[in-house]
């Protein structure tokens, strides 16, 4: 796994380079958050990788669970959102509880908004499964002060 380190002062994180969604809650052990997850994804991306991600955060220590968006830029609303902030207060889940992002970009932004609202912020990862979510996860990091 390939490690960047992104200098924010206080503020500052890694990000992690690498194809390896079973070692995803082995390196979620290591962020101090709470045990309880929820893997916002898409029904697409969740045949695909879902079993790979619960699976490996389970081996963790985590309670992890799905929720599934429907595909398409269409469903990245507010009623989405809803529909996310009504899972987590279903299963009570609280401000250390993080949101993990499994998919590409409406799946990335959906769930950064959802994660940054819910409960004034709860922790986020992001876990993007294609190219273009890859670059839009990487460019969206980057301090506001510093975009063109």
């Amino acid at each position: 796994m390939h490690v960047v380190k992104v200098e924010l002062g206080a503020r500052s994180y890694d990000i992690l380079i690498g194809a390896k969604l079973d070692k995803l809650g082995e390196e979620m052990s290591r962020l101090r958050v709470g045990t309880k997850v929820a893997v916002v994804t898409t029904p697409t991306v969740n045949k695909l990788y879902g079993k790979t991600v619960l699976t490996s955060l389970a081996a963790a220590g985590f309670t992890s669970m799905p929720v599934e968006i429907p595909d398409g830029e269409q469903h990245k609303t507010l009623d989405w959102a809803n529909a996310i902030f009504t899972a987590l207060l279903i299963n009570t889940f609280d401000r250390r509880s993080p949101l993990v992002a499994l998919g590409g970009g409406v799946i990335g932004d959906l769930t950064g908004f959802a994660a940054s609202s819910y409960m004034r912020g709860v922790p986020f990862v992001q876990v993007p499964t294609t190219l273009l979510a890859m670059w839009t996860a990487a460019w969206a990091a980057r301090p506001a002060s510093i975009i063109p």
